[in-house]
């Protein structure tokens, strides 16, 4: 039993290293366009926000550069214009459109 705690443990410190080893190479951007983060390999990774004129444009997730997830993109009023999903740079599934008032105008299947 004692041994196999041990493995347990070790098998989570590794884990642990592996997790604390990635975090340490990714470098934080921020401007007035966009904020993020950007991997080893200069990738952007992870969430991020883009900004025109001070406002917030657009904001989602990128995996070793390309475009993936859940993305929403907005007015200029900071209402909601748009939200789908991409994979890999391209649009996927339904994707919802809105009015520059706000209301909902229709759904795009991708």
């Amino acid at each position: 039993m004692r041994n196999l705690i041990k493995k347990i443990l070790k098998e989570q410190e590794d884990e642990f290293d592996w997790a604390k080893d990635l975090i340490s190479q990714l470098r934080y951007h921020e401007d007035k366009h966009s904020k993020g983060y950007f991997n080893a390999e200069n990738k952007k990774m992870g969430y991020w926000e883009f900004y025109d004129n001070g406002k917030l444009y657009s904001k989602g997730e990128f995996i070793n550069g390309k475009v993936n997830g859940p993305w929403e993109f907005y007015h200029n009023n900071g209402k909601l214009r748009s939200k789908g999903e991409f994979i890999n740079d391209k649009v996927n599934g339904p994707w919802e459109y809105y009015y520059y008032n706000g209301v909902f105008n229709k759904i795009i299947e991708y």
